[in-house]
C-alpha cells in the first residue's frame, strides 16, 4: 500500500513538472502572477531574484524567482558584540526553491526554462498564507475603502477590524495592519510631494473648478512662505446671506504640525443648529492678521456686515474687530471669561463674578454691585494673591462692556452666549487626528465635517417640512399658526412663551389715535411690560418693552399674552423670516437649495425635462421603441465623439490646466509659529478645592507618612 502511494505523488509530481515547463507567458509580470499564485495554493512566499537584462539595457530576457527563504543571514549580523536589541528571528533556510523564465525575442514570449521544485522548511498552512509576504497585496477597491474610512476620520486599527468583517477573516482580507499603515503614509507623502502648502492651494483650485463660487484667498510672507489662508464654498456663501446676522468664530484650536490656529466662522441656522461661513488658517494671532481675516470674509461675502459677532478674548481680535467692522455689536465668550475667572480669582469669589456676567440690569446697578464685589473679595487673603486679583480685575473692568449683561441686554445675539458652537466643531475636526497632520489633511477632513453638517440640515428640513409639531396649550389658534409658521427647534421655544403667559395679566390698556398699548404685569410681582400695538385688525406691528423679539428673535409671552386677549393667530411681524423653513428663499444668490457645480446643474436640469417625457413614453411600446432608438443613437455618436476628443477630452484638459497653473503656483509650507495657544486645562468654575486628607484617619493636618495612628518601629 505504501509503495502505491508513493507512486501516486511521484506520477503527481512527474505532471505538475511537465505543467509547468511547457508554460508560456507574454509578460514577465504574467509569469510573476503564475508563479506567485502557484506558490500560495503550496503555501510558501515567492521573490524575485536574479535579473539579466539585454544588451542595449532596454529590456530584461531573464527573471529568476526564488522562495522567499532563499539565502541565509550573515553570521557577523548573528554574533555582532555590545548588541542592544534583541536579534529577528531568522527567516531564511537556503532554501532550493528556484524557476527561470526567459524571452524568446522572435517569437516574443516568456517561457520556462528552470525548475526545482523542492524545499527544506516547513510550508504554512491555509489560514496562515495570507500573512506571507508576496501574498500581501491592497487591491484599487480596498484602497479607496482606506481612503474613504480616513476621511471620515476612522483610525487605522478600526479599518482593520473593520475590513476583517468585511471579508470574513484576517488571512482573506490580502494585507496586514502593517501594510495599511506603509500604504497610507505613502499616499499622504505623494499628496505633498510639491510642498504642503502647494497642495492645499491646488486642492483649493480644484474646488474652484468643481463649484464657481469657491472662493479662497491667501497671504504669504517677503520668503514665499504660506502666512494666511481663507476659503469657503458657495453653500457657505449663500448661508452667510441668510444666517450671517450672527457670526461665531475662535482661533484658540491648534490641529497642524505648524502650530497655526484653525479659524471656523460659524453661526445659526433656522433650526438653530451650527452652519458654516468659512474657514481660515492663521499664521500669527497679530491684528494685522485678523484684519485681513475679517477683510477677506467680507470680501467672500459680497461686503455683508454681520450685526453681532462673538469671540475670545483675544485683544488682537477686538482691535481688529473695531477697525474692520465698527458697526457690529461685540461680545466675548462667557465660557472662556468663567474658565479665566477660575484662573485668576479665587474659588469663594467665583459665584459674585459669575453674577456679575449674567444678571440683567442697568449699567449704574453693575457699577453699585462691582464695588461691592471689590469690596467684599478684594481685600482678602494673601498680599500676593490680592494683586493677582487686582490686576485680572481691573482688565476686565475696562472691557465690561463686551461681557457683562447689564451692557448687552439691549444687544442682537439670538439668545447665544458663548463660542461653543465654534469649539464643537473644531473637537468634531479634532477628533481622530494629531498635531502631526498637514495642512492638506486638516483641510480634507474639514469638508468631510462640513458635507456632515449639511446632511444633518437636510434631514431637519425635512422632518419639518413633512410633520407639524402638536399643540398642548389652550390657546390652540395662536399655537396652531405657530407651528406652521417656525421650524420645530424655535417653535418649542415659542411654545414655552405661550406656556408662560398664566403667570401674567393685564392690568391696563391705554388707547391712542396712532397704536394700543397693553400694560402686562406678572402675577404677585412688581414689574410690567408694555406691548404696543399699532393696529389690533392687521397686528402690522407688536412691539414689547423687554426687547426679547428684538435681542433674541423670539416673542416673548407678554406680547403672547395680548395675542391670546385679541385671539389672533401668530402675525408676520413676529415671525422672523430666519426662524423658518424659507429662510434662504429670500437670498440674492439663492438659485437652488444647495449650490452645485455647473456640471452638477446642468445634470439636474437636462434630468427634470427629460423625466416627464419618459414617463410618458413609458406607458405606449411605440414612444419607448422610438426614445430608445434615439437614446442608443445618441450614445453611439457620444462614443465617436470621444474617440476623436469631445467634451470629455476637453474636460480633462481643462483638469490638467487646473494641476499645471497650480502648479505653477510656488508657496513654500508656513514655518512652525509659536502662538498664545488655547489656555491649559483648568479646574471647573464650579469644582469646590480638594481638601487632602490622611488616608489612615481622614484627618486635614497630615498625611499617611506622619499620621499618630500607625505604629512604627523604633
Amino acid at each position: 500500500m505504501c509503495n502505491m502511494s508513493a507512486h501516486t505523488q511521484i506520477l503527481e509530481e512527474l505532471a505538475e513538472y511537465e505543467y509547468i515547463i511547457e508554460r508560456t507567458f507574454h509578460s514577465e509580470d504574467e509569469g510573476y502572477e503564475f508563479f506567485n499564485a502557484f506558490a500560495r495554493n503550496k503555501g510558501f512566499s515567492l521573490r524575485k531574484g536574479n535579473v539579466r537584462h539585454t544588451a542595449n539595457k532596454d529590456g530584461i530576457k531573464c527573471r529568476q524567482y526564488v522562495c522567499a527563504k532563499q539565502g541565509a543571514r550573515q553570521p557577523k549580523l548573528l554574533n555582532r558584540p555590545n548588541m542592544k536589541r534583541r536579534p529577528r528571528a531568522l527567516t531564511r533556510f537556503n532554501c532550493p526553491f528556484e524557476v527561470v523564465i526567459k524571452h524568446n525575442p522572435e517569437m516574443n514570449i516568456w517561457y520556462v526554462d528552470k525548475y526545482i521544485d523542492t524545499h527544506n522548511h516547513v510550508m504554512a498552512r491555509l489560514n496562515e498564507v495570507g500573512f506571507l509576504f508576496s501574498h500581501r497585496r491592497i487591491s484599487e477597491s480596498q484602497k479607496k475603502d482606506i481612503l474613504a474610512y480616513e476621511t471620515a476620520g476612522i483610525r487605522k486599527y478600526e479599518i482593520m477590524d473593520v475590513m476583517e468583517q468585511k471579508y470574513g477573516n484576517p488571512d482573506n482580507v490580502g494585507y496586514v495592519r502593517k501594510d495599511l499603515y506603509n500604504f497610507s503614509y505613502l499616499n499622504k507623502k505623494a499628496k505633498i510631494a510639491n510642498g504642503d502648502a502647494n497642495a492645499v492651494l491646488q486642492f483649493m483650485k480644484q474646488k474652484q473648478q468643481e463649484d464657481s463660487e469657491f472662493f479662497f484667498d491667501y497671504q504669504t510672507s517677503t520668503e514665499g512662505r504660506l502666512l494666511n489662508l481663507f476659503w469657503c464654498d458657495g453653500q457657505s456663501r449663500l448661508d452667510y446671506q441668510a444666517f450671517g446676522d450672527l457670526v461665531i468664530f475662535d482661533s484658540t484650536y491648534r490641529t497642524n504640525r505648524y502650530k497655526m490656529p484653525f479659524v471656523p466662522f460659524v453661526g445659526l441656522n433656522h433650526h438653530r443648529s451650527t452652519t458654516i461661513f468659512g474657514c481660515a488658517i492663521v499664521s500669527h494671532e497679530t491684528v494685522e492678521s485678523f484684519e485681513w481675516l475679517l477683510r477677506t470674509l467680507l470680501a467672500a461675502m459680497y461686503n455683508k456686515e454681520p450685526r453681532s459677532i462673538i469671540t475670545d478674548g483675544d485683544r488682537a481680535m477686538r482691535k481688529a474687530i473695531r477697525v474692520v467692522l465698527p458697526n457690529t455689536d461685540h461680545r466675548l465668550c462667557t465660557w472662556h471669561i468663567e474658565r479665566n475667572a477660575a484662573k485668576f480669582l479665587h474659588h469663594s469669589m467665583l459665584p459674585g463674578f459669575r453674577r456679575l456676567i449674567y444678571i440683567r440690569g442697568t449699567p449704574e446697578t453693575f457699577e453699585s454691585r462691582w464695588q461691592s464685589f471689590l469690596k467684599q473679595h478684594i481685600k482678602t487673603g494673601k498680599r500676593r494673591r490680592r494683586r493677582k486679583h487686582r490686576r485680572w480685575l481691573t482688565k476686565m473692568y475696562i472691557i465690561r462692556r463686551l461681557w457683562a449683561a447689564s451692557y448687552l441686554k439691549n444687544k442682537y445675539f439670538l439668545g447665544a452666549k458663548s463660542n461653543q458652537r465654534s469649539e464643537s466643531l473644531n473637537s468634531r475636526l479634532h477628533k481622530h487626528l494629531d498635531r502631526k497632520m498637514t495642512l492638506y489633511d486638516m483641510v480634507d477632513h474639514y469638508f468631510h465635517c462640513l458635507s456632515r453638517i449639511r446632511r444633518n440640515e437636510s434631514q431637519l428640513d425635512c422632518e419639518a417640512s413633512q410633520s407639524i409639531p402638536v399643540a398642548i396649550t389652550e390657546h390652540q389658534v395662536l399655537e396652531t399658526s405657530a407651528a406652521k409658521c417656525f421650524t420645530p427647534a424655535n417653535f418649542y421655544l415659542v411654545q414655552k412663551e405661550i406656556e408662560r403667559t398664566g403667570m401674567y395679566d393685564t392690568v391696563e390698556i391705554l388707547e391712542s389715535e396712532v397704536s394700543t398699548k397693553y400694560i402686562i404685569a406678572a402675577r404677585g410681582g412688581s414689574k410690567v411690560f408694555e406691548v404696543d400695538c399699532d393696529d389690533e385688525e392687521t397686528l402690522a406691528n407688536v412691539s414689547c418693552s423687554c426687547l426679547k423679539f428684538e435681542c433674541e428673535g423670539i416673542p416673548c409671552c407678554h406680547i403672547m399674552v395680548v395675542l391670546i386677549r385679541l385671539g389672533a393667530a401668530m402675525p408676520q411681524c413676529c415671525v422672523l423670516n430666519r426662524w423658518t423653513l424659507n429662510s434662504k428663499s429670500g437670498s440674492a444668490t439663492d438659485t437652488s437649495d444647495h449650490v452645485r457645480s455647473m456640471k452638477g446643474t446642468r445634470l439636474n436640469e437636462i434630468y427634470n425635462l427629460a423625466k416627464p417625457v419618459f414617463e410618458e413614453a413609458s406607458c405606449s411600446i411605440d414612444d419607448f421603441l422610438r426614445w430608445k432608438q434615439i437614446l442608443q443613437h445618441e450614445r453611439e455618436e457620444k462614443r465617436k465623439r470621444d474617440d476623436i476628443g469631445g467634451e470629455c477630452s476637453s474636460a480633462e484638459d481643462q483638469h490638467n490646466n487646473v494641476e499645471a497653473e497650480a502648479a505653477q503656483i510656488n508657496v513654500q509650507d508656513p514655518e512652525i509659529v509659536q502662538g498664545k495657544g488655547a489656555p491649559k486645562r483648568m479646574k471647573s468654575f464650579l469644582d469646590k478645592p480638594v481638601i487632602r486628607r490622611c488616608s489612615k484617619c481622614k484627618a486635614t493636618d497630615h498625611d499617611k507618612r506622619t499620621c499618630p495612628k500607625i505604629k512604627r518601629r523604633t
